[in-house]
């Protein structure tokens, strides 16, 4: 075999890790991970602007040496940092222009579809910012929102990123994750039709948190002020004179991480209110609220994001569009009052 089945590349907070997760523990999948071809073009990003001649002497110096693909399985290379990026360094969010060109490029010919999962674009960016604090963040979400305008945005370039991988040759599958929401069988039976594969075998299955990456948004604004203790506790550390800092700061770095995120993760009510009175919070503190876009945001979201999902000759017959149009048009009206 020769080419991948398909390619999955996001978007990121849209399914990936559950598709993952069904994909790496079924037999009938041969399950390529691509994190490391996403970290290769990071770096080469970094070092080009948009268009430079230069973007293909790099690429051709990244050597994509996958495994033998398989007969008589499905062969899919995945990861969601191939459109998910730089969360925590609002800097690069321009860069991502030229990440979609550099990996559609590096990963051209490789196969004939491309699969992207896509969500209400409202929600979306609730879920990218409670990410940011699963990660170790600890920026307020308004502050956010200024702070990391570029880098949410094009992350949400769909418009832009469809046309890319289409210019390497690939078909395009845009499925919505409110597919699953209404019926697991529903989002497999559309996967199945629109990639010509086979579901997983196990997608019945229910899998760990760890694995599937839900987000508990009543968790989200205990979860940042640990992050900001932790953050304030590291700083301390890196001034004192202390023995073995190297070490400690980065014990310190790997439990605000990962320490305290899967702590979150796996704590149930009760836990979750002897955290929050520890902190001298109650339960009406511990969401994050309402997000308010201003007209840049919503303006940029319809010509960048919705209009790639109208033009989709399919999207249309998952009825998702007008629950997305009406979750724009909220934020909107909640604007002008």
């Amino acid at each position: 075999m020769t080419k991948l089945d398909f390619i999955h590349i996001g978007l990121g907070k849209c399914m990936s890790s559950r598709l993952q997760g069904h994909w790496e523990r079924d037999a009938g999948y041969n399950c390529l991970n691509a994190q490391g071809v996403s970290g290769a073009v990071d770096q080469i990003v970094k070092g080009c602007a948009i268009g430079s001649p230069n973007i293909e002497a790099a690429l051709s110096g990244i050597n994509l040496n996958f495994p033998p693909f398989k007969s008589g399985v499905v062969n899919v290379l995945t990861s969601e940092d191939l459109t998910f990026s730089y969360l925590h360094n609002p800097e690069l969010g321009d860069t991502i222009a030229l990440k979609d060109e550099a990996a559609s490029k590096l990963l051209a010919g490789l196969t004939d579809k491309v699969l992207v999962l896509v969500r209400d674009p409202v929600d979306w960016i609730k879920s990218c910012y409670a990410q940011h604090i699963k990660e170790g963040g600890c920026v307020p979400i308004q502050e956010y929102l200024i702070s990391h305008r570029s880098v949410i945005l094009n992350n949400l370039n769909l418009d832009r990123r469809v046309e890319a991988w289409s210019r390497s040759g690939a078909e395009v599958v845009i499925l919505p994750t409110e597919l699953a929401g209404r019926s697991d069988d529903e989002f497999w039976a559309s996967y199945e039709q629109r990639l010509d594969v086979s579901r997983p075998s196990n997608w019945p299955e229910n899998l760990d948190f760890v694995t599937t990456n839900i987000t508990s948004y009543a968790s989200l604004e205990p979860h940042r002020r640990m992050n900001e203790l932790m953050l304030l506790l590291q700083g301390i550390l890196e001034k004192a004179d202390l023995k073995q800092k190297t070490e400690t700061l980065n014990m310190m770095e790997s439990a605000r991480r990962y320490g305290v995120r899967w702590a979150f993760s796996a704590a149930d009510d009760s836990q979750l209110s002897d955290i929050l009175k520890s902190l001298n919070m109650g339960v009406e503190d511990s969401g994050f609220g309402e997000i308010s876009l201003d007209d840049d945001y919503l303006n940029t979201i319809e010509t960048a994001f919705m209009s790639a999902l109208r033009n989709d000759p399919h999207f249309g017959e998952y009825e998702c569009l007008d629950a997305y149009s009406q979750s724009l048009f909220e934020q909107g009206h909640q604007k002008a009052a």
